[in-house]
C-alpha cells in the first residue's frame, strides 16, 4: 500500500489543498445572503405566482399614492407601536399623545447620508399617500377653520396629524381624557369606512355604550420607503438600522416602544451567524479534548492522542475545504449554514473511533502491514457505507422545496465529499505514522523509545496443549490486556450481551419498542407544522416584543368589503380578515382559494400572508418525500456493501422507525415540523443508518457461528464506537444551547433525538431482532462434509480475571489444510488462539519468523516459553 511507503505525501497534500482552498473564506462576506423571507417559503409557491400576477395587473410604483389596503409589497415598510409605560393605560390621554408626538417628529428628522455627503431625512425617501378631501374636511371642522389643505404626507397615522390638530388648537386639557364633544365630534365626523380604516391603528380599542371610541392600549405608528432603485433601497435600509438603534435606546418616563422593520430578521439572523461563529472554536476544542481522551489508555504506548488530533484536524480542513470551494465557485451562503460546522465536527470524528477499533480488533501476533491492512479494510468499508449513505441523504435534501434548506444541504454535501477524502489520505497517514510509533513501543507524547518497566497492564503469554495430534495454543490472558482491549468493549462482549439475549429482556425489549412505536405514531398525529415569525427571532428580540404586542391590541377588527366597481374586464375587492393567527393561516389561504376556485369567472386571490403560510403546506409532503427518496438511496447502497441481504431489511426498518420516532417526539418536545427540524430529518436518514451499519457489517461478516456469538463481536466491535460517536456529537452541537434562538434550539432538540433514538436501536432493538430472526450459519472448507470445520464458542475464564474470551474447542482439520487458513479463520472470529498442527521447533520457529512475531511483546517469551513447552 501506498500510504504504508509514503505517508508524508498524502499527509501534505490534503494540507496544501486545504491552503488553497481556504481562500474562498475571503469572500465570505459578500455571499453571505440575508435571510429574507424567500429563504423559507417554498420554492415555486403558488402565493409567489399570485403576487407575480397581482403586480402585472397592478403594478405599484414608489411614486404612486400608498393606500395600505391596496399595497401588496411590504418591503420597506415597518411600524411602531406605542404603549404607556403604565401597563394597559389609555394613550389617548392627551399627555401620552404629547409625548407620541414628539416622538414621531424626533423619528422623522432621523437622517441617513447618501452622494456627495448629501444627508435624507424620512420626508425625503417616504413613499407618501393622499390626504383625501372628507379627511381634510373634517380637520378643518375640527380647527373650525379651512386655512389650509393637506394634499398628501409620508406614510404614517392619521390620527397623528388629527391629534396634532388637537392639542395645538387648546381644545383638551392636558390632564385630562379626550373630551366627549371632540369624541362626538370624530364620531359623527367620519364615514364608517374610514373611522374603521384609521381605528386599525389603535389597538385595544373600548367603546361607550353609543358605540364610540372611549380609549384605546396601543398606537400604530407605520412607515413605508421607496427601494425600486439600489440607491434608494440602500437608503432605506441605512434609514431602517438607524431608526432600530434610536429606539433601542430611547427612554421615556411615559410610554414605550416596540418596533418592527423590513431589516429585522436579516439583523437577528446576521447576530445570530455571529453567535455561532463564536461558538466554532470552543466546540472544536472540546469535541478535540474529549476524542483524545477516547483514544487514550493506562498506556504511554498503546494511548493514540495524536491520532485523535489528526483526526480533528482532518474534519476541521475538510470543513473549511468545503466551504471554501463553494465560495470560490459562487455560491451564497445564509446563517443557517454555519450550522453545518458543528454537524461535520461531532459526526466527523466519528470515524477516529471506527477505526481505532478495527486497528485494536487486529491480532498483535501478526506483522505491522497484515496488521494495518486488516484495519483499513474493515473500517474503510464501514466508512465508505456511512459516508456514502450521509452524501446521499445531503444530495436528496439539495432538492428540497426549501431554498435554507438547499443551501445548508449543498454545503453539507461539500464537507462530508472532502471528509472521506482526507480520512483516505491525510487520517489514514497519522494512522499508519502513530501504529508504527506503537509497534516501536514508543512514547506517544514524546516518541522516546519506552523502557520495559514502562509497560501498563499485562502480557499474554501462549500456552500449548496437545488435541488428537495437534497442538493449540491459547492466549492465557492475566488481568486482560489493557492495552489492546477496551474494558467498555470486553463488558459489551459480556456481560452486555449475557443480559441483552436473557429472553425475559428479550420480551421486555420487544415490548417497550411497540409502546415506543404508539407513543411516537400519537406524537406524529399531533404535530405541529410550519415555523411562526416570531420563531425567527431570538428570544430576547426587539422583533418578537413588537409581534406579541401586535398580536394583543391589533387583532380585533371587523370584516369589510369595498368593491372597485363592476363589468370591468380586471377587478379586485379587498377584504380585511379578523386576525387569524399564525397557525390558521395556512386554512384562512385555503379557504380563500377554495372560494375562489369555485366562482364561474377566473378569480385569484392573495394576502401578505400568504408567502408565509405556503410552508404549512409544503414542509409535510416536501419532508415526507425526502426521506422516502433518501431511505431507498440508502438501502440500495446498504444491499451493495453489506453481505447480508437480511441486514439491509432491519436498516430499512430502523430508519422508518427512527424517523417515527424523531416526528413524533418532536411533538413532547414542543419542537415544530418547519425547515430547520426538516434539514435535521434529512441528516437522520443519514446519520440514524451510521450506527446500525456499523453494526449489520461487523454482524455480517463472522461466518460458522451462531447468531449471538456474530452479535457479541459485533458489539464487541463496534460498542465502544456507537457510545464515543453518540456522545461526541451531543458534545459537539451542544454549545448551541446558548444562542437564545429558536431556530438554533430546535436544531439541537433534533441532532439529540436523532443520536438518542438511533443509538437505542443499535445497541438495544437491532440485536435483538438480528439474534431473534437471523438464522445460525456454518462455514464450510472444501465440499466434503469431512471438510467442514465445526466451531463452537466456549468462553473461559482465567486464574486472574472475571473477563471472557472464546476458545476454539472442538475442530476437525482436513490433511490439506494449513497454518495460514487456520490462523486467517481465527483472524476473522477475534479468537486469541492459534492451532498448530504438529510440527518441529524449527519448522515452528522458522514459520514464527517469516510471520515477524518477534517485532512485538509475544517474541519476548517465544523461545524460552515455547520450547520447554514443546
Amino acid at each position: 500500500m501506498l500510504i504504508i511507503r509514503y505517508p508524508w505525501l498524502f499527509i501534505t497534500i490534503p494540507i496544501l489543498l486545504t491552503l488553497i482552498l481556504s481562500t474562498g473564506l475571503q469572500y465570505q462576506k459578500d455571499a453571505f445572503l440575508k435571510d429574507e423571507l424567500n429563504q423559507y417559503i417554498p420554492i415555486n409557491a403558488q402565493a409567489g405566482r399570485e403576487l407575480q400576477e397581482l403586480d402585472e395587473l397592478f403594478h405599484i410604483d414608489d411614486f404612486d399614492p400608498f393606500y395600505a389596503t391596496r399595497r401588496y409589497d411590504i418591503k420597506r415598510t415597518g411600524y411602531i407601536i406605542v404603549q404607556s409605560i403604565a401597563n394597559d393605560d389609555d394613550v389617548l390621554k392627551p399627555a401620552i399623545l404629547d409625548a407620541v408626538l414628539k416622538l414621531w417628529n424626533v423619528i422623522q428628522e432621523i437622517r441617513v447620508e447618501g452622494r456627495n455627503d448629501t444627508t435624507f431625512d424620512y420626508s425625503s425617501i417616504c413613499v407618501k399617500f393622499p390626504i383625501s378631501s372628507e379627511f381634510d374636511e373634517i380637520t378643518a371642522n375640527i380647527l373650525m377653520h379651512k386655512s389650509s389643505r393637506l394634499q398628501e404626507e409620508c406614510v404614517s397615522n392619521p390620527l397623528i396629524t388629527a391629534f396634532k390638530m388637537f392639542l395645538s388648537g387648546d381644545l383638551i386639557p392636558k390632564n385630562d381624557t379626550i373630551d366627549q364633544a371632540i369624541l362626538k365630534l370624530v364620531a359623527n365626523s367620519f364615514s364608517s369606512d374610514l373611522l374603521n380604516s384609521v381605528c386599525s391603528l389603535l389597538g385595544g380599542i373600548t367603546f361607550d355604550e353609543k358605540h364610540r371610541i372611549s380609549g384605546a392600549k396601543a398606537i400604530m405608528l407605520p412607515y413605508a420607503l421607496r427601494h425600486s432603485t439600489v440607491f434608494q433601497d440602500s437608503l432605506a435600509e441605512k434609514w431602517e438600522l438607524k431608526l432600530a438603534e434610536f429606539l433601542l435606546q430611547y427612554a421615556s418616563n411615559i410610554i414605550k416602544t416596540s418596533l418592527w422593520t423590513y431589516e429585522t430578521i436579516a439583523v437577528e439572523s446576521a447576530n445570530g451567524r455571529e453567535q455561532l461563529v463564536k461558538m466554532l472554536l470552543p466546540s472544536f476544542l472540546t469535541v478535540l479534548l474529549y476524542t483524545t481522551l477516547c483514544c487514550c489508555l493506562p498506556s504511554w504506548i498503546y494511548s493514540r492522542p495524536w491520532l485523535a488530533i489528526g483526526e480533528v484536524i482532518s474534519v476541521a480542513a475538510a470543513v473549511i475545504s468545503g466551504i471554501g470551494l463553494l465560495l470560490l465557485l459562487g455560491y451564497h451562503i445564509i446563517s443557517v449554514a454555519y450550522l453545518m460546522p458543528f454537524v461535520a465536527f461531532s459526526f466527523g470524528v466519528d470515524n477516529v473511533f471506527i477505526t481505532l477499533s478495527a486497528w485494536r480488533s487486529t491480532s498483535l501476533i501478526t506483522s505491522f502491514n497484515l496488521r494495518i491492512k486488516k484495519a483499513f479494510t474493515d473500517a474503510s468499508l464501514s466508512i465508505t457505507v456511512t459516508s456514502l449513505t450521509d452524501l446521499i441523504s445531503f444530495t436528496v435534501g439539495c432538492f428540497a422545496p426549501f431554498q435554507s434548506v438547499r443551501t445548508f444541504c449543498m454545503y453539507a454535501v461539500s464537507a462530508i465529499s472532502f471528509t472521506y477524502i482526507y480520512q483516505l489520505t491525510f487520517f489514514s497517514a497519522i494512522l499508519v505514522l502513530t501504529s508504527k510509533r506503537e509497534i516501536a513501543e514508543r512514547h506517544c507524547l514524546t516518541f522516546q523509545k519506552c523502557r520495559k518497566k514502562q509497560y501498563s497492564g499485562s502480557h499474554i503469554f501462549p500456552e500449548f496443549a496437545p488435541h488428537k495430534g495437534h497442538w493449540l495454543m491459547i492466549g492465557k490472558v492475566q488481568k486482560i490486556n489493557s492495552h489492546h482491549n477496551h474494558l467498555l468493549a470486553n463488558f459489551f462482549r459480556t456481560t452486555y450481551s449475557d443480559w441483552l439475549f436473557k429472553p425475559s429482556v428479550r420480551l421486555i425489549i420487544l415490548v417497550i419498542f411497540v409502546l415506543y412505536l404508539i407513543a411516537s405514531i400519537w406524537g406524529c398525529m399531533h404535530m405541529k407544522l410550519g415555523l411562526e415569525p416570531n420563531e425567527l427571532l431570538s428570544i430576547d428580540s426587539y422583533g418578537r416584543e413588537a409581534l406579541s404586542v401586535m398580536e394583543k391590541y391589533f387583532s380585533g377588527h371587523d370584516i369589510l368589503f369595498d368593491s372597485t366597481g363592476n363589468f370591468l374586464e380586471v377587478s379586485r375587492i379587498l377584504v380585511q380578515l379578523r386576525y387569524v393567527g399564525a397557525s390558521n393561516q395556512s386554512r384562512a389561504m385555503q379557504v380563500l382559494r377554495n372560494i375562489a376556485k369555485s366562482r364561474t369567472i377566473k378569480t385569484g386571490v392573495y394576502a401578505d400572508f400568504f408567502q408565509f403560510a405556503e410552508q404549512y403546506n409544503a414542509v409535510l409532503p416536501g419532508t415526507l418525500s425526502t426521506i422516502a427518496i433518501a431511505s431507498f438511496a440508502v438501502i440500495i447502497v446498504s444491499l451493495l456493501l453489506i453481505p447480508r441481504r437480511v441486514a439491509s431489511f432491519w436498516i430499512l426498518l430502523s430508519i422508518i422507525t427512527v424517523n417515527v420516532g424523531i416526528l413524533g417526539f418532536m411533538t413532547f418536545w414542543n419542537v415544530r415540523l418547519d425547515f430547520v427540524s426538516m434539514i435535521t430529518i434529512v441528516m437522520s436518514v443519514g446519520f440514524c443508518i451510521d450506527f446500525a451499519s456499523h453494526l449489520a457489517f461487523n454482524f455480517s461478516k463472522d461466518d460458522g457461528i451462531s447468531s449471538s456469538e456474530r452479535m457479541r463481536n459485533a458489539l464487541y466491535n463496534v460498542g465502544v464506537p456507537i457510545i464515543q460517536s453518540a456522545s461526541s456529537t451531543i458534545i459537539g452541537v451542544s454549545f448551541l444551547a446558548s444562542i437564545d434562538s429558536y431556530v438554533f434550539r430546535s436544531f439541537l432538540k433534533t441532532i439529540i433525538l436523532v443520536i438518542t433514538i438511533g443509538t437505542l436501536h443499535s445497541l438495544l432493538i437491532l440485536p435483538v431482532l438480528f439474534t431473534l430472526f437471523i438464522c445460525n450459519e456454518e462455514i464450510a472448507y472444501g465440499t466434503s462434509g469431512k471438510d467442514k470445520l465445526n466451531v463452537r464458542a466456549v468462553r473461559k475464564t482465567s486464574e486472574t480475571t472475571t473477563s471472557i474470551i472464546p476458545i476454539s474447542v472442538c475442530y476437525k482439520f482436513p490433511t490439506a489444510i494449513g497454518i495460514k487458513d487456520i490462523n486467517n479463520y481465527r483472524n476473522r472470529h477475534r479468537m486469541p488462539f492459534l492451532m498448530v498442527p504438529q510440527l518441529d521447533v524449527s519448522e515452528l520457529q522458522s514459520y514464527w519468523n517469516d510471520q515477524h512475531y518477534h517485532s512485538n511483546v509475544y517474541g519476548k517469551y517465544w523461545n524460552k516459553e515455547l520450547t520447554n513447552r514443546l
